[in-house]
C-alpha cells in the first residue's frame, strides 16, 4: 500500500521477537509482579501499518512523517525519548528550553516505532478543551479540594501553554486552530442537575479558573441556534474551547525545539520508523561508544535495543501511552479492567437489520444499558495499592470525518461538541476550504473562496462496540463494523437535514458518494482512576533508575500531556543538576508515580 510498507514489516517481526538471551535484558520474562499477582496478557508493538487518519495522511500533513528513518541511526544521547506524539516531542521540546547553553554537547533522541505522530495524538478527535468543572464534586469527594482543583488547573495550564506558544509564533493558520467554543449535551434534566452541582460547588472552591464565558442553553437555543431535533429535548452548557490539526502542532513543536536546542549546543533529534524492541542496563562506567568512560566520555545506563542497532543512553523517557506495557511488562496490570456493555448477543441482533442500528441518542432511561456506563471510569475510592497495580490498558476508540449535506452558512454553528449519545461522542466542524473560514472565534466568520460543505471531525461509539468496549485492543489497522455503522447514524439523528441520512454511506447501491471521507482508529492508554502516570519508573518492586514515563490519559490527552511532559523534563533536568525537584503548583500529587492510589 506504501512504499515503506516491506521494511517496516520486517523490523516489527523483529521488533515482537522475544529477546531472552542475557541476563540483563529488561524485557520482563516473567508473567508475574506486584507480589506474584497474574498479569494480563503482554502488549505487542504498534500496527506497522494503521488505518489511514485524516490528521496524518493528508497530502503534505506530516513532512516529518519519515525523518531520520534512513541512514546511520544515532548511537548515543543523554536522553532517549521512546514515542513523538504530544507527550514525547512535548518532553523534547521543554528539556531543549530548560538547558541552559551547554559546555560539553547534550543530546537527546526521539525514537519512533512508526511514522511521526503516528499515535494516538496523530488519531485522535483534535479537540483541545480543557474540562472547567466537570466532576468536580466527584473529584472533590474523593481526593479533597485541593487536588479537585489541581485537576481542573493542570488543564487550564496544559491548554494555555499550547495557546501561547501557538499564538507567540502565529501559528493559528498553520496549525488550524479554531478558538470557536464548546457545547457539552445533556439528554436528561438529571444530567445538567449533576452538572449544574459541579459548577456551584467548582464556583465556591475556585472561582479564578471560571474566566471564561459559561452559559446554559436551554431546550429552544438548541434547536433555533444549533439546530438540534427539537424532539430530543436536549439542553446543553457552552465554554471556551479550541479544535486544531494535532500533528501540525507537534510538527511546529519539535522544529522549534531543534532550532532553540541547537542554540545551545544541544542536538535533538528524530528517528521515525525504529521501534525500541526492548532496553537492558549497561555497565555505569560504559561510556557512548561502549568503551570505559573517561573524563570526558559521560557514562550510560541504558541501552536500548532497535532493528536498527543500539542506542545508549543515560535516561529513557517512555511516551508510548497506550503501549506501554510493551517495554514495561508490569503495567499491563493485575486486576482485570471491566467496563459493563451490551452482549454479543444484543449487538448482533441490533445489526441483524441494517435499518435496526442501535439509537446513539437513546438517553439511560429509555436504554438501560447505557445507564450504567461511563466513557471515563468515575472517581472512586480503591484500595490504597502502589499506582502500577492495575497497570495501563490500550483500549481503541475510532473516528472519523463526514462531509455535511449542507453548506457553511447553513450548518450554522462553529463549536467543538460532546454528548448526546451517552456522553461517549466528540466532534467539531472544520470550515477550512469551504465558503466560511475561521481561526478566530465563534462571531468572527471570514468570508474566502470555496464551495465543499464543512467536514466534521466525529470519535467515539465505543459503548456499540461489544465484547470488552475495545479494551486489550491493540490494532489500530482496522475498523469497528458496529461501532462504525452507530457513528454513520449519529450525526443525522442528532442534526435533522444536516448530514446524509443512510447510516451505510451510500456507495454503489445508492449511487450516491459515501461522505465518510476517511475512517481510523486509534489506541489509548486507560488506567483505573482516568488519570496518567508521571514520574520516575518507581512502582513498588520495578525500580528503573533514570527512566520516566508519562502515560494513561484514559482518552483525554491533549489538554493534559504537553503540562505531564513538562513536569517530567523537570525531573530530569533537575536530576542532572544534581537538584531536588519541585512539582508544580499545578501538578496534580496523585499522578506521580510513587502516589498509592490507583
Amino acid at each position: 500500500m506504501r512504499t515503506r510498507c516491506f521494511l517496516t514489516s520486517v523490523w516489527f517481526f523483529l521488533a515482537n521477537i522475544r529477546l531472552i538471551s542475557g541476563h540483563n535484558l529488561i524485557q520482563e520474562d516473567s508473567q508475574t509482579t506486584f507480589n506474584s499477582k497474574p498479569l494480563r496478557p503482554q502488549v505487542g508493538s504498534p500496527t506497522p501499518n494503521p488505518s489511514l487518519s485524516f490528521w496524518l495522511d493528508t497530502p503534505s500533513a506530516n513532512p516529518l512523517a519519515d525523518e531520520g528513518s534512513q541512514g546511520a541511526l544515532t548511537a548515543d544521547a543523554d536522553v532517549c525519548v521512546v514515542g513523538s506524539g504530544i507527550t514525547g516531542v512535548g518532553v523534547a521540546w521543554h528539556l531543549a528550553n530548560a538547558f541552559g547553553e551547554a559546555a560539553t554537547k547534550k543530546r537527546v533522541v526521539v525514537l519512533e516505532a512508526r511514522r511521526f505522530c503516528s499515535g494516538a495524538t496523530g488519531r485522535n478527535g483534535g479537540h483541545l478543551t480543557p474540562s472547567l468543572f466537570s466532576s468536580f464534586v466527584s473529584l472533590r469527594r474523593t481526593y479533597g479540594s485541593k487536588e479537585a482543583l489541581k485537576s481542573l488547573h493542570l488543564e487550564r495550564h496544559t491548554t494555555d501553554s499550547l495557546l501561547e506558544f501557538i499564538s507567540q509564533r502565529g501559528l493559528e493558520q498553520a496549525v488550524d486552530l479554531v478558538q470557536g467554543g464548546h457545547v457539552t449535551i445533556f439528554r436528561t434534566e438529571e444530567e445538567e442537575a449533576m452538572a449544574r452541582k459541579d459548577w456551584e460547588a467548582m464556583r465556591e472552591e475556585g472561582a479564578d479558573l471560571l474566566e471564561e464565558e459559561v452559559r446554559w442553553l436551554g431546550k429552544e437555543e438548541m434547536t433555533e441556534k444549533y439546530g438540534l431535533d427539537s424532539e430530543l429535548g436536549y439542553t446543553g452548557v457552552y465554554h471556551a474551547g479550541q479544535n486544531l490539526w494535532p500533528c501540525k502542532l507537534v510538527t511546529h513543536l519539535f522544529r522549534n525545539g531543534q532550532s532553540t536546542a541547537e542554540k545551545k549546543n544541544v542536538d535533538l533529534v528524530l528517528h521515525t520508523n525504529t521501534p525500541v524492541t526492548g532496553f537492558e542496563r549497561i555497565s555505569p562506567s560504559t561510556s557512548a561508544d561502549g568503551m570505559h568512560a573517561g573524563p570526558s566520555t559521560p557514562a550510560r545506563r541504558w541501552r536500548l535495543q532497535t532493528p536498527r542497532g543500539p542506542v545508549n543512553c543515560s535516561y529513557i523517557v517512555h511516551a508510548t501511552n497506550g503501549y506501554a506495557a510493551h517495554l514495561l511488562p508490569f503495567l499491563a496490570g493485575t486486576t482485570p479492567y471491566s467496563e459493563p456493555g451490551p452482549s454479543e448477543h444484543d449487538i448482533n441482533l441490533a445489526y441483524s437489520n441494517p435499518n435496526n442500528l442501535p439509537n446513539p441518542l437513546a438517553s439511560p432511561s429509555s436504554d438501560p444499558s447505557l445507564a450504567s456506563r461511563s466513557p471515563r471510569p468515575p472517581p472512586g475510592s480503591p484500595p490504597t495499592r502502589p499506582r502500577g497495580w492495575w497497570g495501563i490498558v490500550p483500549t481503541r476508540g475510532q473516528v472519523g470525518a463526514v462531509r455535511a449535506a449542507v453548506n457553511a452558512s447553513e450548518l450554522g454553528w462553529l463549536n467543538s461538541w460532546d454528548g448526546g449519545g451517552g456522553g461517549w461522542e466528540y466532534w467539531f466542524p472544520r470550515y477550512q476550504g469551504t465558503e466560511a473560514n475561521s481561526t478566530l472565534g465563534e462571531n468572527d466568520i471570514e468570508r474566502e473562496t470555496g464551495s465543499a460543505n464543512p467536514l466534521i471531525i466525529l470519535g467515539g461509539g465505543r459503548e456499540f462496540s461489544g465484547g470488552t468496549l475495545e479494551m486489550g485492543v491493540t490494532d489500530d489497522s482496522v475498523l469497528n463494523e458496529r461501532v462504525r455503522r452507530a457513528l454513520r447514524a449519529f450525526l443525522p439523528t442528532l442534526f435533522p437535514g444536516q448530514f446524509a441520512t443512510d447510516g451505510t454511506g451510500g456507495g454503489s447501491e445508492s449511487g450516491i458518494k459515501d461522505p465518510w471521507e476517511m475512517e481510523w482508529t486509534g489506541i489509548m492508554g486507560f488506567t483505573r482512576s482516568g488519570d496518567p502516570f508521571v514520574g520516575p519508573i518507581d512502582f513498588e518492586d520495578h525500580h528503573l533508575d533514570g527512566q520516566y514515563i508519562a502515560a494513561g490519559y484514559t482518552g483525554h490527552g491533549m489538554p493534559r500531556a504537553f503540562g505531564c511532559a513538562e513536569a517530567v523534563a523537570g525531573m530530569i533536568k533537575a536530576h542532572m543538576a544534581g537538584e531536588e525537584w519541585e512539582a508544580p503548583a499545578w501538578l496534580p500529587e496523585r499522578y506521580l508515580t510513587w502516589a498509592t492510589r490507583a
